[in-house]
């Protein structure tokens, strides 16, 4: 007994001295550990980025109270609309939606759906070589620019899991080079004009090598759905809700010429959706894109604008 006594004499502030140790250890590290991901969590992917437009767009659509039209899309509009032409058209005041396909058609649609006010107008110009789904770090990202448009998709908070930890990384290199990030890309929120238009690649020479999706193996009916879906709801709610095919380069069309027409034929059979274009004038030389199939050079915006102003203009008039 007394043998017990002594050794734990002896052990006792031993260990005591050793938990002290490990335990401001422990602390160290954790307290390292929730400063770099603090650094991570409550900064930017990177410096200006492009989805944080969405909060822009967001406040100019809530600050109309009145009448007004959303064009609602992923990138074909974003580069290849002037909101104003169409807005001197109509007399209403327009807000550009568009921002990435990458998004996905059910983000983009459910976005629309909370915005959207009883007598207000939606143009659609989804791209048919989209998906319903986006990518997820799109999503995410919109989600971390505002935070209630998590709940335009489904969470999937594994992938969150890893985004973050890449965003962790990424302010990192951010912090260690700051100041060398891309001066030259035009894909920034700070390009947006008040309109929501992206006006970054004026001047912008055209390129040979125009960004083409990825490889196309559905006929995209899935997205005939939810277009259909999104136009009986604007029915229901007494929004006008309309349709203009995204300007594409010729040779992507004649590429995937089987499956967009598939898509044109389908969605001129949606009931209530009233088509403003047609998708042969959709169709133009590569020589007027930008750095994508959808893209249109900053100088070829004016003449789609004012295309979709005029037949919005007699389209209304009408009614």
């Amino acid at each position: 007994m007394y043998t017990y006594i002594y050794i734990c004499k002896l052990i006792i502030p031993l260990m005591s001295s050793f938990l002290k140790k490990t335990i401001i250890f422990g602390l160290i590290v954790l307290g390292l550990y929730s400063f770099i991901y603090a650094i991570g969590i409550n900064s930017k992917y990177e410096p200006n980025d492009y989805i944080d437009a969405i909060i822009d767009k967001h406040k100019r659509v809530k600050s109309i109270k009145g009448k007004q039209l959303l064009l609602i899309a992923g990138s074909n509009i974003a580069f290849g609309i002037d909101s104003k032409i169409i807005s001197d058209s109509i007399n209403l005041p327009v807000t550009n939606m568009g921002l990435a396909a990458g998004l996905g058609v059910d983000f983009i649609l459910n976005e629309a759906k909370d915005l959207l006010k009883p007598n207000d107008i939606a143009v659609l110009s989804i791209e048919c070589l989209g998906s319903l789904e986006g990518d997820y770090l799109s999503k995410y990202k919109a989600k971390k620019a505002l935070s209630y448009t998590g709940n335009y998709f489904k969470a999937d908070y594994n992938a969150e899991l890893i985004i973050d930890n890449y965003l962790i990384r990424n302010r990192l290199i951010h912090l260690k080079d700051a100041g060398t990030s891309n001066k030259n890309t035009v894909y920034g929120r700070k390009y947006f004009n008040e309109y929501g238009d992206l006006t970054s690649h004026k001047s912008k020479p055209h390129s040979s090598n125009l960004m083409l999706p990825p490889a196309q193996n559905t006929d995209k009916l899935e997205i005939i759905a939810a277009i259909n879906e999104f136009t009986q709801y604007c029915k229901a709610h007494n929004i006008s809700v309309f349709y203009t095919y995204p300007s594409i380069a010729k040779s992507a069309y004649t590429k995937y010429a089987k499956l967009i027409d598939n898509f044109s034929a389908h969605l001129n059979k949606i009931e209530n959706l009233e088509i403003l274009d047609t998708l042969a004038e959709s169709v133009k030389p590569d020589s007027l894109f930008f750095d994508s199939i959808f893209h249109l050079m900053y100088g070829e915006r004016d003449e789609r604008s004012k295309l979709i102003g005029h037949h919005l203009k007699n389209t209304l008039k009408s009614r």
